[in-house]
């Protein structure tokens, strides 16, 4: 659980560098640098998993893998859907010529819609995840609200076994009453 979380993030920190890179190289591109000679100077400049990720794309291509080829191993690495669009970019370019610096200042206005997009949702749906947590977290606040007032109200539930059945049977409503709040306030952008 935990390496996954770390690859997440490691994940997270890669896609929100990802605008600022394919601007980079559009904008490296227009002023009349090769892609390989764009791709070096650039990640000279990146920070964190952009950079390393970068390093083995640029120590792949000097060892003689195609740029292309080296872009789909990045993919692979750091899937997301930006990237698979940069990848298919990069090749199809490569394979039939044409303006990867145009292609690639469209692309970069794609992924910047779709973040607003993102964010917009993200927005709109957190007050549903909010709603969740107080909606679950108010029996067990209503339940020590009991418990301190009148504790001989509550003492049956703690005493008997049918009490502990009882709260059990509850905890496990709450949990699930959480995760079915959770879902739908999730969307998918």
């Amino acid at each position: 659980v935990h390496y996954r979380r770390l690859l997440r993030k490691r994940q997270q920190t890669f896609e929100e560098r990802l605008l600022d890179f394919t601007m980079s190289v559009a904008n490296a591109l227009k002023s009349g640098m090769a892609l390989p000679q764009a791709i070096d100077r650039i990640r000279l400049r990146m920070k964190g998993p952009m950079r390393e990720e970068l390093d083995t794309l640029h120590a792949e291509y000097g060892l003689g893998i195609d740029l292309g080829e080296s872009f789909a191993r990045l993919t692979e690495r750091m899937p997301c859907e930006d990237m698979i669009l940069l990848t298919a970019s990069v090749r199809l370019t490569m394979r039939t010529g044409g303006s990867l610096a145009d292609v690639l200042a469209e692309m970069t206005e794609t992924i910047r819609r779709r973040r607003e997009l993102h964010d917009k949702v993200k927005t709109l749906t957190s007050g549903g995840r909010v709603e969740g947590i107080v909606l679950s977290l108010m029996p067990v606040v209503a339940f020590v609200v009991f418990y301190i007032i009148q504790p001989e109200i509550t003492k049956v539930l703690v005493t008997t076994m049918l009490g502990w059945t009882m709260l059990g049977i509850a905890a496990v409503l709450i949990v699930i009453g959480f995760l079915v709040i959770n879902a739908i306030s999730k969307v998918e952008v």
